[in-house]
């Protein structure tokens, strides 16, 4: 039986503590979680990296071409005013790809 010690209070069984202050799954939530996080399909897997791809490669490009531009010192303030909030979206981007990448490795295959 695990226990914890409160300094004030003293000892609490961990069972009591789970019962009344940790959410638990009900035995159809759990299966739910799990058929959902194994669920990924390969199509859509394949799909989602080929519209990363399409999608990313203009972006990049652009956004390359903005940076070879200024480090050759030639500014365009039309550019950078484009760049800077599509610099943003990209990011926000790459972390939602991070994430749908770390799926797929735990949905494993």
């Amino acid at each position: 039986m695990q226990m914890l010690q409160f300094p004030c209070r003293g000892v609490v069984d961990l069972k009591i503590w789970n019962a009344f202050f940790v959410r638990q799954p009900t035995a159809n939530q759990a299966n739910a979680m799990q058929e959902t996080r194994t669920s990924v399909s390969t199509t859509r897997a394949v799909l989602q990296m080929g519209l990363v791809v399409l999608l990313g490669m203009p972006v990049v490009a652009y956004l390359w071409e903005t940076l070879n531009q200024l480090l050759s010192l030639h500014v365009n303030p039309m550019r950078l005013l484009i760049s800077l909030p599509l610099l943003a979206v990209f990011i926000v981007w790459l972390r939602w790809l991070a994430r749908q990448a770390q799926r797929w490795m735990e949905a494993g295959p």
